[in-house]
């Protein structure tokens, strides 16, 4: 089966043509050959590119299709799940909260979380106690689950989920205070504060702790301190079934010849993996939002400056992508802040993040230490690797340093507006 769908697909997408809204500028047809590129070498449906220059909107364009069964176009502002890019909204949500004397970087995590539910006959590991603010943000908290290849076996998705539900005898999936109270009962992988060791669970539970500091779902104190200030209207969090999807988000796909999967939720029906296999309301903080690529590059540049209003102070910038002196950081100019990661360049330091494609979509968001922010999204699940994103990278860096004729307008006004 695999070879017929890919070949349908091959021979569908090199008929397809770019569809936007703004005019092409000189150096332009760079990033619509990359993209164009990309998604028929990788059989992927649609995809969305957008790019600022010193906080104007100078590029936003759609790629082939945002569902093939209605064979909707694809547009800049169309919605998409955008995973672990989701963790510098988070960062930025909690530094926030710092500059407000909310919230301290070394205040403890679980005195502030308080009680949860625990497996009965466990006992709480009293290392946790340990655990601050600052280290869920650079990912040094030692609380996550990773399998025996190395991968990780995040607690809010199987099988680890389903232990937890059956632990507690509830349905599956569990609500993410049954996650917490079994995590609170886990060995750690590291002593606190000693190693970097990525932990999505840490970034879900820093959604909770802004929970019990506003009074307010993180998701709806995010749109109205952070988003709604800036003018971005549409993202918010994405949910798991096909039945579910929002006005302006795109369908996802899994990879050619892959089967149905039994569905997360109890009680529903087999579907392929994007609509089943991920509980995606119960990543909050670390992975639930769905945005459009205009969405991503405006949050980029109102926290770093060239738009205003500026959402972080440049205190919190500079704390945000200081440098963490961990093992695992080997390359001087590399490491993982506070939400992001960063990489040092003479003139400055770029930040950048990815969303893995478990999901069924891939996310690529970079701000350059010269002005420039890009982010792109994808509508399918990718092969394991990342071989499609290093391309994507490549190609990027090359059309940017090729002297492209920037355009003096500012797109922003046009994508205000969501897709209906």
């Amino acid at each position: 089966m695999i070879k017929p769908i890919c070949l349908a697909l091959s021979g569908l997408f090199f008929s397809l043509n770019t569809w936007s809204l703004p005019s092409s500028f000189p150096g332009s047809n760079q990033f619509d050959r990359l993209m164009n590129e990309l998604i028929r070498k990788y059989h992927i449906p649609g995809a969305s590119l957008s790019i600022t220059k010193n906080g104007r909107l100078v590029y936003a364009k759609g790629f082939g299709y945002a569902d093939l069964n209605t064979k909707e176009k694809m547009k800049a502002n169309h919605l998409f799940r955008i995973s672990s890019v989701s963790k510098p909204i988070a960062a930025v949500a909690v530094l926030k909260l710092v500059e407000q004397r909310k919230l301290s970087l070394d205040d403890k995590v679980y005195s502030i979380i308080g009680d949860t539910p625990l497996p009965e006959g466990r006992k709480i590991n009293s290392n946790i106690n340990k655990i601050t603010v600052r280290d869920l943000l650079r990912h040094s908290s030692g609380q996550e689950i990773y399998n025996r290849s190395g991968r990780i076996n995040s607690p809010m998705q199987p099988p680890i989920s389903r232990e937890i539900s059956s632990l507690f005898s509830i349905p599956h999936p569990p609500s993410f205070k049954h996650v917490v109270g079994y995590m609170k009962t886990q060995p750690l992988l590291h002593p606190v504060g000693k190693n970097f060791k990525y932990s999505n669970y840490g970034y879900a539970l820093l959604g909770m702790l802004v929970e019990k500091i506003t009074s307010m779902p993180f998701e709806t104190y995010v749109k109205k301190t952070i988003l709604s200030p800036i003018d971005i209207q549409c993202m918010q969090f994405g949910k798991t079934l096909k039945s579910h999807q929002i006005s302006g988000e795109v369908s996802y796909y899994d990879l050619p010849g892959r089967k149905p999967v039994n569905s997360v939720i109890d009680g529903e029906s087999s579907a392929p993996f994007p609509y089943a296999g991920r509980y995606i309301q119960g990543w909050g903080a670390a992975g639930a939002w769905i945005a459009s690529t205009v969405d991503i590059v405006k949050f980029v540049n109102h926290v770093d400056g060239q738009r205003r209003p500026s959402i972080l102070r440049p205190s919190s910038i500079q704390t945000m992508i200081k440098k963490q002196n961990f093992p695992e950081h080997r390359r001087p100019t590399f490491w993982y802040g506070l939400g992001w990661r960063v990489q040092k360049k003479k003139n400055g330091h770029h930040w950048y993040h990815n969303g893995a494609s478990n999901s069924g979509a891939a996310a690529i968001m970079l701000r350059t230490a010269d002005g420039i922010a890009w982010s792109a999204h994808f509508n399918k699940r990718m092969p394991a690797g990342r071989s499609m994103y290093k391309e994507f990278n490549k190609g990027m860096w090359k059309a940017i340093r090729s002297n492209v004729s920037w355009p003096k307008g500012d797109l922003f006004k046009r994508y205000s507006a969501c897709l209906n």
